[in-house]
């Protein structure tokens, strides 16, 4: 039998079962086989879609059957009726030029027409307008059930990282709840874009503290057994994290449309992050664009200001004879360029308090011991970050380390990684400025402005608030760490906790309208208590510690 008397089956399948019109695969390809056989056709090829009719760009199989056709592999096209091939009326009448000017005809079993007469040209242009009304309508229909469903909470699809499904009488809904541990994670890793980190930067961390966490399951089809397929933490997977809006509890529908409007959808999804914690990581992306998928750390990547005209300074480096790398910031517009190093000892002093506490806030500077732990759970106040600091000033002290000599150790003994995130978290921005220094290779770089993070500064003012964290001050040649107790009794509570590591006394004292100054040399702490009643007069517990 020559190629005129074969024939190309098309069947098509939807993906959405609402445009089959009770036609599966299997359905369709026997009706096809029997007609076949009836008829005496050789069945040259089946091309089988599960794409939509709605055009013809997006049709593989369609397009492989054009194809075909021209190079005369079949002569004729056989369907089960026009809505199979097509719901388009212009795509139809250019698929009959086609298959005219190929000498190919186009048969359907369910709706037999004559397609080289006028009227039969005339009832399938009428089937195919009917056709492509159809699809609009259900089209519209859908789409409106999908916008209430929305509307009222009811989201299609797998949740996001730190949402799972709710489940009502055994049976899981389309309604979102809070999972726990996975919220966890999601505010880690806003919580490190807080911290100036970069893409690559929150996912290298992820992939070592979470290798485990399961992305979905997958079924084997021997056994039936779910398979666990773990996440693995990608930059565009931490990027598509920190710009959904669910985790604030925003649904935006239609995001991906490229054709309709998104549509924000509110108070159907219980938040994880807060709105300001979410826009502020938007501000550090897009501050940060250039340098989000850098993996180099740099002390102050993205903090330096160009002295002359105010841009950000881009980081590069360079390593010399000696195998050791010299850093450096650069303006590509100005040409000015300012070493690490030089930046480095100008921001000590200012920094060096800071670190210190940033080094207490990441526990990893003076740990608490398990009895020291439920001493602390017996207070009202936390006063861990408190002890930390009192710590460090009586161990400066019994080794007669005065401020002066302290500061530049601390900096020096902190690993530059460990620098590099606390700059990330607690600096904004850096100005400086280049003055020319006489006598001296290397210029001098002065300080004009250093701004801090503003959620940094929030969380500094809401743990003074707390009473949790203390001022330290210069009294005399040592350090001296300034507290305030809203009651005596917790002041109290928190000298018997030093008293069991520590060999201290006390001085009690309440203030009068005189001016007093107390100072000795054994001084690390002055203990205000604030007076709970007007007519009180403010008290202060001098601690000494004792040889």
């Amino acid at each position: 039998m020559n190629e005129k008397n074969k024939v190309a089956l098309y069947i098509r399948v939807s993906t959405d079962k609402q445009f089959n019109d009770g036609f599966g695969l299997e359905d369709q390809k026997k009706r096809l086989e029997q007609y076949c056989l009836a008829k005496n056709y050789e069945i040259y090829k089946i091309y089988c879609e599960g794409e939509s009719a709605k055009d013809t760009i997006h049709r593989p199989q369609y397009n492989s059957m054009l194809a075909d056709m021209e190079r005369k592999k079949f002569s004729k096209i056989l369907t089960i009726k026009l809505d199979r091939i097509s719901r388009s009326t212009r795509d139809f009448y250019t698929l009959l030029s086609t298959i005219k000017g190929n000498n190919c005809s186009l048969e359907f079993i369910d709706t037999p027409l004559d397609l080289d007469g006028m009227s039969g040209k005339m009832m399938a242009g009428i089937l195919c307008v009917f056709a492509e009304f159809e699809r609009d309508l259900i089209v519209d229909r859908t789409q409106r059930g999908v916008n209430e469903a929305v509307q009222n909470g009811h989201f299609g699809g797998k949740p996001p990282l730190g949402y799972t499904n709710k489940t009502s009488d055994g049976n899981m809904t389309k309604t979102w709840q809070i999972n726990k541990e996975e919220a966890k994670i999601v505010k880690e890793i806003f919580q490190l874009c807080l911290n100036g980190n970069s893409y690559a930067q929150i996912s290298n961390i992820m992939n070592k503290k979470y290798p485990n966490i399961i992305a979905c399951y997958r079924i084997d089809k021997t056994t039936g057994e779910r398979i666990p397929i773990y996440r693995h933490w990608k930059d565009s997977s931490i990027y598509v994290i920190l710009n959904n809006k669910r985790y604030i509890g925003i649904h935006e529908h239609r995001k991906t449309s490229k054709t309709k409007d998104t549509i924000e959808i509110l108070g159907k999804i219980e938040p994880i992050i807060t709105d300001e914690t979410f826009y502020e990581c938007q501000d550090n992306i897009k501050k940060n664009s250039r340098n989000y998928y850098r993996n180099k750390n740099y002390l102050f990547m993205q903090k330096l200001k160009c002295p002359k005209c105010g841009r950000i300074l881009a980081c590069n480096g360079a390593r010399k004879v000696d195998k050791k790398d010299y850093l450096y910031y650069k303006c590509s517009k100005c040409n000015v360029y300012v070493r690490e190093e030089w930046i480095e000892k100008v921001l000590i002093d200012s920094l060096i308090d800071m670190l210190e506490l940033y080094l207490v806030l990441g526990g990893n500077y003076y740990p608490i011991s398990n009895d020291l732990a439920i001493d602390f759970n017996d207070c009202r106040v936390n006063n861990e970050i408190r002890f930390s600091i009192d710590n460090r000033l009586i161990n400066d002290k019994k080794k007669g380390i005065v401020r002066y000599d302290s500061i530049y150790p601390v900096w020096n003994d902190t690993p530059y990684e460990t620098k590099c995130e606390f700059i990330r978290e607690y600096v904004d921005t850096i100005e400086v400025k280049i003055c020319s220094n006489k006598g001296s290779k290397f210029p001098k770089i002065e300080l004009v402005n250093l701004k801090l993070k503003s959620n940094k500064i929030k969380m500094l003012f809401d743990l003074k608030e707390k009473c949790m964290l203390d001022e330290v001050e210069d009294y005399g040649n040592y350090k001296c760490s300034i507290s305030m107790f809203k009651s005596e009794n917790e002041a109290l509570k928190y000298i018997e906790i030093l008293k069991k590591k520590f060999n201290i006394k006390t001085i009690e004292r309440i203030s009068t309208d005189e001016d007093y100054y107390y100072y000795n040399d054994d001084l690390f702490k002055v203990i205000n208590i604030l007076p709970k009643k007007a007519i009180e007069k403010p008290k202060s517990i001098y601690l000494e510690l004792c040889n």
